[in-house]
């Protein structure tokens, strides 16, 4: 109940965060809270996604699939990591928007989850909302490339 209500709280700052950020940019598109909240939404529907599984591998094809709709260049970056359940396989996701400058840009966030064996922790704020707010703030980034100026 304590984690419910904790992640119940923690989406809705992120929703009003959001929501306060409508960029006064030039071409003017502001960050939509309700594209966060279905991103944080479909990555917690795969269930807990801790490095190595099943439902990470859906969350990294989800992710993958929104960058490419954006028509950004996706490149991964795998390599294996020893953790406290030995050796596994993890990949980095890269998105690469250019620009007209050489300046750079990174943003970078984990899409795992944590391992608990005592209760099912899906990852709503541990990877999933920042999740979702990089992957809306790539859309906003598409469409008003800071590069550009």
């Amino acid at each position: 109940m304590r984690i419910a209500i904790s992640w119940l709280l923690i989406s809705f700052a992120f929703l009003l965060i959001s929501l306060a950020c409508t960029q006064n940019s030039r071409v003017g598109r502001p960050v939509d809270g309700r594209n966060v909240i279905e991103h944080i939404t479909q990555i917690v529907s795969f269930g807990p996604h801790q490095a190595g599984s099943e439902a990470q591998e859906k969350g990294a094809e989800y992710i993958t699939g929104q960058l490419r709709k954006l028509e950004l260049a996706v490149d991964f970056d795998s390599f294996e990591a020893a953790t406290p359940e030995g050796r596994i396989q993890m990949k980095n996701i890269q998105a690469a928007l250019p620009g007209k400058k050489d300046d750079v840009i990174l943003v970078a966030c984990h899409y795992d989850s944590k391992l608990f064996k005592d209760f099912e922790f899906v990852g709503a704020n541990d990877g999933g909302s920042s999740c979702g707010v990089l992957l809306e703030l790539a859309r906003v980034l598409t469409l008003n490339n800071p590069t550009e100026y």
